[in-house]
């Protein structure tokens, strides 16, 4: 079971000997059925998220090949920087050394180099690391820079999204901002530095862009002016607000 986030995109490849997809963008959680004799794979940016059946998140950052892994149930390997090909053949036992380059994953196709070429020897099997349930991970092509254990309010916080739902404990303004444009079509403009570093906490329905904008006034004496419809700038004068 696949549940997307908002302006994300994956594709399947079932016909192999393993269940692969491919996410091109955004975020998608997954709900894996377990079947030690076809493992589970996500290919995102360079990386890949294998399991056999757990439930997990992956995120592909946008403007970077940065991914996050949040793991729900079960267990899951990840690696820095490999393609379908060698995947597969490790699966089978052979050394990565014997195999041929492939282009990266999201093209989802194989692209046989001259014949003795080799892959890069310093992304063995054993570069495998495993990220277990209640944990989050994050790593891009060259390295994977963290694996954590999460508290379940962060759990909450950061799988919210599949309730309709964004919820922040204390982010900058200019996180949340660029939270909330993934959901709407509105452009929404910071005015002015003081409002950029405000912090914001609570809970939001990404449904109703407006009733967002009204709970910034409200609770964080913040002002939203529409230019447009679909253009709102905010503001935040500090001293009038701290009076």
């Amino acid at each position: 079971v696949v549940q997307l986030n908002t302006n994300s995109r994956i594709q399947f490849d079932y016909e192999g000997e393993v269940r692969a997809v491919y996410l091109h963008q955004g975020e998608a959680h997954f709900t894996v059925a377990k079947n030690p004799d076809r493992p589970f794979e996500v290919y995102a940016g360079t990386g890949l998220v294998r399991a056999i059946g757990t439930a997990f998140s992956v995120t592909l950052n946008d403007n970077s090949d940065e991914i996050n892994v949040v793991v729900t149930e079960g267990v899951v390997e990840i690696a820095p920087e490999i393609t379908p090909q060698i995947a597969r053949e490790i699966v089978r036992g052979i050394a990565p050394e014997a195999i041929t380059p492939v282009i990266g994953p999201q093209t989802a196709m194989v692209d046989t180099m001259p014949s003795g070429a080799q892959v890069l020897t310093d992304k063995p099997a054993n570069k495998y690391q495993r990220v277990s349930a209640g944990s989050a991970a994050v790593f891009d092509r060259d390295e994977v820079r963290a694996i954590e254990k999460i508290e379940k309010a962060e759990m909450l916080q950061l799988l919210a999204w599949q309730q309709g739902l964004l919820i922040f404990s204390g982010d900058p303004l200019e996180e949340v901002v660029a939270e909330i444009s993934r959901y709407t079509d509105t452009k929404i403009i910071i005015k002015s530095e003081d409002a950029r570093a405000l912090r914001i906490g609570g809970q939001f329905k990404v449904a109703d862009t407006r009733a967002i904008f009204s709970a910034l006034e409200k609770g964080f004496g913040l002002k939203a002016d529409y230019a447009t419809n679909n253009l709102v700038y905010l503001s935040y004068d500090k001293n009038k607000n701290s009076t």
